[in-house]
């Protein structure tokens, strides 16, 4: 054991505090209590109670933020006077969880993180296109972080570590089968040891951890759902959707995506299978068939250019991964499909 890491963890902790960086602060206070124990006596007292301090203000902020979320939510309820579309609204509403970044942190452990250097195992082959040209990491999210979210644990294992890569030089939309490898998600079960990477290929991102807030989603106006409005119901819907959620980026896992241009879901189908979009056009019995099976299809994770990590999808787009819901269910992450818009 260290005192004198312990002392400097104190400090720094402090310093995180004073800045508003709470997360960080009560990470580097519980790393300086596992540096000493009780026998170090003033340090480790202190250190007990600046935890203490820490996680009573991180209670405070997330008092606020549900205090600010019940206002939201009153606000939605009375934002729709159109029966229809308030119906519509509350018919389709889906739980998700908003990704909300904090402020750059130390790049270490399994923790949920945008940016920074994933954990893997220790026998890891990191991903590259066929060119040989690597992905480049996005994102990890700790599965036991979600776990108590009763939605989340329909779908996702109790612990383990989900990791996203994406090709961010090239940027493929995934409309071709060709795009195939421009992406993937890696599932790391809680049995496999992970490891924090030091060496790491493709563009380093700026490190932010992240913390998840339950959000309720809606269909997007120009979805595939709010095609069954008419105009009236839909300028009320659309009303509705322009006051609904905190503001962007929109980093979100599972609920409805917020769409920059199209309905995607029959696009995730065609391409998935090999097939240009001309000949499902020709074959109208083919054309069914995709309209059918896409409905398989659902939001795994959203995530929306960010200037503060160096997300830049095209000009102010959002990247989707998505999923078939019986493969999530069976915690296959293989044939995860990624949709690229952008204006």
């Amino acid at each position: 054991m260290s005192v004198e890491k312990a002392k400097q963890l104190f400090q720094s902790s402090q310093v995180a505090l004073q800045s508003g960086d709470l997360q960080v602060a009560l990470d580097r206070a519980k790393r300086g209590l596992d540096c000493c124990d009780a026998s170090e006596g003033e340090v480790h007292a202190a250190l007990l109670d600046l935890q203490a301090c820490v996680e009573t203000e991180i209670k405070k902020l997330e008092r606020s933020k549900a205090a600010a979320r019940a206002s939201y939510t009153q606000l939605k309820a009375i934002a729709v006077n159109n029966p229809v579309a308030k119906h519509f609204a509350e018919t389709h509403v889906r739980p998700s969880l908003r990704l909300q970044l904090d402020e750059s942190m130390d790049d270490v452990g399994p923790h949920s993180k945008v940016g920074g250097q994933p954990v893997v195992p220790k026998d890891f082959v990191w991903p590259k296109r066929e060119d040989g040209r690597p992905l480049t990491f996005l994102c990890q999210i700790n599965l036991a972080e979600v776990y108590d979210f009763p939605f989340t644990n329909k779908f996702l294992p109790k612990a383990g570590i989900l990791s996203f890569f994406y090709d961010v030089e090239e940027e493929p939309s995934g409309l071709d089968a060709g795009d195939r490898h421009g992406w993937c998600v890696y599932y790391f079960a809680q049995q496999l040891k992970v490891t924090h990477c030091e060496k790491s290929e493709g563009e380093t991102i700026p490190c932010y951890q992240v913390h998840f807030v339950e959000e309720s989603s809606y269909p997007d106006a120009v979805s595939k759902e709010a095609e069954k409005l008419d105009r009236r119901e839909c300028a009320e819907y659309d009303r509705f959707m322009d006051g609904c959620y905190e503001k962007m980026p929109y980093h979100r896992l599972f609920g409805h995506p917020q769409l920059v241009l199209n309905d995607f879901f029959e696009e995730c189908e065609i391409a998935s299978r090999g097939l240009e979009l001309q000949a499902v056009l020709d074959d109208p019995y083919l054309a069914k068939d995709i309209s059918s099976a896409c409905k398989k299809w659902m939001l795994l994770l959203q995530l929306d250019s960010d200037e503060r990590v160096q997300f830049r999808w095209g000009d102010g787009g959002s990247i989707y991964f998505c999923i078939e819901e019986e493969a999530l269910k069976h915690h296959d992450f293989s044939n995860v499909w990624l949709i690229m818009q952008c204006t």
